[in-house]
């Protein structure tokens, strides 16, 4: 899938890929952001289906990007319609792009064919910066746009607003934006959960599920976005999918996400479960929730055979003193950590290569008493 060099110039921008259809008009289809965690049954999700299918019928090329949730699913929606699709990728001055777009050819599985990317010029110092710039150049030069769930008073309404009478606007497939999902927090009959979960995995540790908001790791956007579509009005990668997914591979694959040093871990907790719940509540700054009812356990005395080690909390706020090593931790400042209790495994780890019985899954679902809908 390898991107060939420059093949020129489209609309001042340089382009390399598939060459663009000279006469084929251009469309692009525009949704403000929505969950990070979309639902099949979104309005906004099957109604941009259809509009890229009319596109694919009308051979039109699309124009889209990569980047954010919105963009991503026009993006990977278009290609597997087969439509030709103007990818916009920002361009910072001195790196090659064609790695980045060689990942992306396979991330959606795209057509390299039937794809172009354009080199948008940077803004500023980061997506912050280049975002806004994007939309309104693919705005400003689509022959056509059809917008279908706008935030009112968001970005893309504000660029809509300043073009409403403009004949280019296809408004046959708006709908009213939708966005009212909620994350409560989980709560637990807690007593139920100490008198009869808690000795089952007495002097354990447990990996504690999330629902991811996005590919789990390993898995392409191209799956992931094929997984959301058919999944109703459940969500593909909620907490319970996660922890069926580690069941059905035997392995724990480690993330980076906070991990100094950008190590890749898998990390465990040695509170017990009816403890492990009160940190079961939604984080707004970081929109998701730290763990969730479901998870994995092991035995201590085999974790520690594994080189499952203690976090060492050390430093103040959010710089420990040794910021590269990735079993250091910081106390925190909004929320003091070493509560967590918290072991890491450096890697993935291999479950079907652990003695039996020497693990096992944990579900806390019975004692849900209230919490997020994930269908």
């Amino acid at each position: 899938m390898a991107a060939p060099d420059l093949l020129g110039t489209w609309k001042g921008l340089e382009v390399f890929g598939a060459i663009m259809p000279p006469s084929a008009p251009t469309t692009t289809i525009l949704n403000s952001s929505h969950s990070r965690y979309p639902l099949g049954t979104d309005p906004w999700i099957p109604q941009t289906q259809s509009a890229v299918r009319s596109l694919a019928e009308e051979r039109a090329v699309v124009l889209s990007s990569v980047g954010s949730p919105n963009w991503d699913f026009l993006t990977w929606a278009a290609g597997d319609a087969d439509c030709f699709l103007g990818v916009l990728l920002p361009a910072p001055v001195g790196v090659d792009p064609r790695p980045h777009a060689e990942t992306i050819l396979h991330d959606f599985s795209l057509n390299p064919g039937r794809t172009c990317f354009a080199m948008l010029p940077e803004r500023g110092t980061g997506r912050r910066d280049s975002g806004p710039f994007r939309d309104r150049w693919i705005v400003e030069h689509a022959d056509t746009i059809v917008p279908i769930s706008i935030r009112p008073g968001g970005r893309m309404d504000g660029l809509l607003q300043g073009i409403s009478t403009d004949p280019r606007v296809l408004p046959d497939f708006r709908i009213p934006f939708v966005n009212n999902r909620s994350y409560p927090p989980y709560r637990f009959r807690v007593q139920d959960i100490r008198r009869e979960v808690d000795p089952l995995w007495k002097e354990s540790l447990i990996h504690w599920t999330r629902a991811a908001s996005g590919p789990w790791p390993g898995e392409t956007l191209a799956d992931y976005f094929r997984a959301v579509c058919s999944s109703g009005a459940r969500y593909a990668r909620s907490a319970r999918v996660t922890l069926a997914r580690i069941r059905d591979e035997q392995l724990l694959r480690a993330s980076n996400w906070k991990i100094r040093g950008k190590h890749a871990a898998v990390c465990f907790s040695s509170l017990p479960p009816s403890r492990a719940t009160e940190r079961m509540r939604w984080r707004k700054r970081y929109l998701r929730y730290p763990i969730e009812p479901f998870g994995i356990a092991i035995r201590a005395e085999v974790a520690r055979s594994l080189g499952i080690c203690p976090v060492m909390y050390v430093g103040t706020g959010t710089s420990p003193a040794n910021g590269s090593d990735p079993l250091a931790q910081a106390i925190g400042t909004s929320g003091f950590w070493p509560a967590e209790q918290e072991y890491r495994h450096l890697g993935d780890l291999d479950l079907a290569a652990l003695p039996e019985g020497s693990w096992g899954v944990v579900d806390l679902s019975p004692y849900v008493e209230s919490g997020p809908q994930w269908g």
